[in-house]
């Protein structure tokens, strides 16, 4: 999607459609960027008496968190690096994320799903990626990634880690 410009007569949906960190930003707001995404930005604001210049400075901060910082060359990472960045931003963004993401699975489906039968089964779909992910991470982080730190340090190239290795490809 190319970044178009946004301002104070773009819709909620059109701020989220472009970047959907702004959703997060709306519901700390308290703006609903689900059934009220159609409200320009201007009216949104209006009916929950907040500054939409204010608000809009703030959308558009979003879009300069880690701009300025330098991108790792991860070819020269250690494999303890590695997995320290795996687990503290990956693991970490998906542990944070999906409790939001089941809760407005839910959300959308009581709201829409009799006439969106689609909603109810994106919900299905969503609570079972949930119930696959949390096991998923618990192994890489308490097995996988400890075996992977043992080996890292006797040098030895672990024949003990090609199962968990295998099951982890294979869930991947």
């Amino acid at each position: 999607m190319s970044k178009e410009i946004l301002d104070l007569n773009t819709t909620i949906n059109d701020f989220v459609n472009q970047d959907f960190r702004r959703s997060s930003l709306f519901e700390e707001l308290g703006i609903d960027s689900c059934c009220g995404g159609a409200k320009s930005l201007q009216e949104a604001c209006k009916e929950k008496n907040l500054d939409p210049g204010m608000v809009l400075e703030k959308i558009n901060s979003l879009g300069n968190k880690g701009a300025t910082e330098p991108q790792r060359d991860w070819d020269d990472a250690t494999l303890a690096e590695l997995i320290d960045h795996i687990v503290s931003t990956h693991h970490q963004y998906v542990k944070s994320t999906l409790p939001k993401l089941l809760e407005l699975a839910e959300k959308v489906s009581q709201a829409h799903g009799d006439n969106h039968s689609e909603l109810k089964e994106l919900q299905k779909t969503v609570e079972a990626l949930a119930g696959d992910l949390a096991p998923h991470l618990m192994k890489e982080e308490q097995v996988l990634f400890p075996m992977l730190r043992q080996m890292a340090h006797t040098l030895e190239p672990g024949a003990m880690a090609l199962r968990p290795i295998a099951v982890m490809k294979m869930e991947h």
